[in-house]
This record gives structure tokens, sequence and C-alpha cells, in this order.
């Protein structure tokens, strides 16, 4: 089974239901590439089964973990993802998911010419 996750910044009215834009519509953020303040033509929603709302803080603290850590020289829409599917492993379906034996994450990190992408093994084989 394939679960398709994404996230966006806290501002981005991309996300569905349209109540996860409510609360912080309109709002700035510092992270580039990645939200809008309309929906792309391209955009099928339909096809998203999880979307995630983060903040710069929570966005930026990630970009320095994957720095520090992974030695990977990525930016703020990197630290999003990555801070989104973080967010998502501590909800109640990413537990169940995560436990499960064989279950792997894999996460985009969207950074332009420095595009990667971090895997991980979540539970043993």
């Amino acid at each position: 089974m394939v679960r398709i996750l994404t996230v966006q910044q806290k501002g981005s009215i991309l996300a569905v239901p349209e109540s996860l834009n409510e609360s912080d519509a309109g709002k700035l953020y510092v992270v580039e590439g990645i939200g809008y303040d309309f929906v792309p033509d391209v955009l099928d929603r339909k096809d998203v089964d999880v979307w995630i709302k983060t903040s710069d803080e929570e966005s930026f603290a990630a970009v320095q973990t994957l720095m520090r850590s992974e030695g990977l020289l990525v930016g703020g829409s990197s630290g999003t993802a990555l801070a989104g599917a973080l967010s998502w492993l501590k909800s109640e379906e990413g537990q169940v998911i995560a436990n499960e034996p064989g279950r792997n994450l894999v996460v985009l990190l969207p950074d332009g010419y420095a595009s990667v992408i971090f895997f991980w093994r979540l539970s043993p084989v």
C-alpha cells in the first residue's frame, strides 16, 4: 500500500479539506518554492491521501538536522518535507503504519539542483 502525504507551509491554501487552511490563510512564510495562494490547474488534490501543515520554524529546524546528521546541503523545502514526515510519524495513523513489519518511508527532498530522496526502513524486515 502506498500513501501519498503532501506537506505545505502554514499560509498556503492548497490543503484539503479546506478547514486545514483557514486558521493560517494568507499568513506569510519564508520557505520558498512551495505553497500557493491559489490552486494551480495542474494540481489534482484528490490524489493526495494526507495533507500536513508545518511552520517555518519546524522546516528550518529539520534542515539543520539534515545538515548536521546526514551532511545533506538542502534548503527550506526539504526541511518542510522532513518536518511533515516526522509530524505524520507521530500521528495515530503514522504510528500504526510505522509499527507494521516491512514498511518504509520515502521522503522527497525537493530543492531544485540538490534534490535528494531520503529513505527510512521503519521496522525490521
